[in-house]
């Protein structure tokens, strides 16, 4: 999925994003509620938002930050889903963030896997 967004970004003339531990963990946290609980949404069954989940990984403070979630069973499947909507191509495509986190939980209750993005610059 990071080669999928950093060609993206390559594309619209944006540095490449590098992978971080602390995004990816808030990301598969996300991932994994939404798979257990078959829902696609921003905010945890725990009550959290992404920007909660982003600090309690670790992440530095008053950074910028966003999240992308989707339902799907493959990357290009996800990427073509975030691609195709306004607010998800601008986190991917926005200069504002240096660092991305990828979360992926497959299917658990419903037909489908759980993608999560998280952004920080």
């Amino acid at each position: 999925m990071l080669a999928m967004v950093n060609q993206e970004r390559r594309r619209a003339g944006v540095p490449d994003l590098r992978l971080d531990d602390r995004l990816s963990a808030a990301a598969q946290r996300h991932a994994n509620d939404m798979a257990v609980n078959d829902l696609t949404q921003h905010n945890g069954t725990d009550g959290s938002d992404f920007s909660r989940r982003i600090s309690d990984a670790g992440y530095p403070g008053n950074t910028a930050r966003a999240e992308n979630v989707t339902p799907g069973n493959s990357v290009p499947e996800a990427m073509r889903m975030w691609m195709n909507s306004p607010g998800h191509r601008t986190n991917i495509l926005s200069g504002s963030y240096r660092a991305i986190g990828i979360g992926y939980s497959p299917r658990q209750r419903g037909n489908w896997g759980r993608y999560v993005q998280t952004f920080g610059s």
